[in-house]
């Protein structure tokens, strides 16, 4: 497989559909160590949200499912990879979800 690499942040995305109804997209700006996450921020970007929507939408997940994309120098979200699982950030993604 061949891909295009972009520089800067990666971003990891939860959403989930059940019953036809999809969940807030909640996304994170994450620092990886060793490939793992072991630091995450909470990011609030209709552009993104807009994005892993749509994806969700159009592939019709069922349940959770995890979006990584970058962003490119213009700003536009590319995808790179989809985990249809809770992801390793899922706690972080609980506790944003508890005090937003």
């Amino acid at each position: 497989m061949v891909q295009e690499y972009i520089e800067g942040s990666e971003y990891t995305c939860t959403a989930a559909i059940y019953n036809g109804v999809i969940s807030d997209v909640l996304c994170l700006r994450r620092d990886l160590r060793s490939g793992d996450t072991f630091r995450a921020f909470p990011v609030k970007s209709e552009v993104i949200e807009s994005y892993v929507r749509k994806i969700a939408v159009k592939i019709g997940i069922l349940g959770s499912c995890n979006f990584q994309l970058r962003l490119t120098s213009s700003g536009e979200p590319k995808l790179f990879e989809i985990n249809s699982r809770f992801s390793g950030t899922t706690p972080f993604v609980l506790i944003w979800g508890l005090i937003q």
